[in-house]
């Protein structure tokens, strides 16, 4: 998580601390399901660029959270941080 949003921040000009919390509130109007085409993990980084870009201001509110392991049913794997890295620098890039 730390080196996703690590990313994302560089990529985006943003200073989130953890864009995977899930917890995510966002006006209708900047983004459009039929734009959305990644599929799992990825979709959140996706969305974000998407509300990020488009916005004119965002704010992070401090949430409090405890994550779930993997005996816990925790689904996240290291090998998913890829197709997340590979949509952050995209859509960060190549989207308006």
């Amino acid at each position: 998580n730390i080196l996703i949003t690590l990313c994302f921040n560089v990529f985006n000009n943003t200073t989130f601390t953890d864009i995977y919390s899930c917890y995510i509130l966002y006006k209708s109007d900047l983004v459009q399901p039929e734009e959305l085409k990644e599929n799992g993990f990825s979709i959140m980084a996706e969305l974000l660029t998407f509300a990020v870009k488009r916005g004119e201001i965002y704010y992070e509110v401090p949430i409090s959270y405890h994550g779930r392991t993997y005996e816990q049913g925790k689904k996240i794997r290291p090998y998913h941080a890829i197709g997340v890295f590979r949509t952050i620098i995209f859509k960060s890039l190549f989207s308006r």
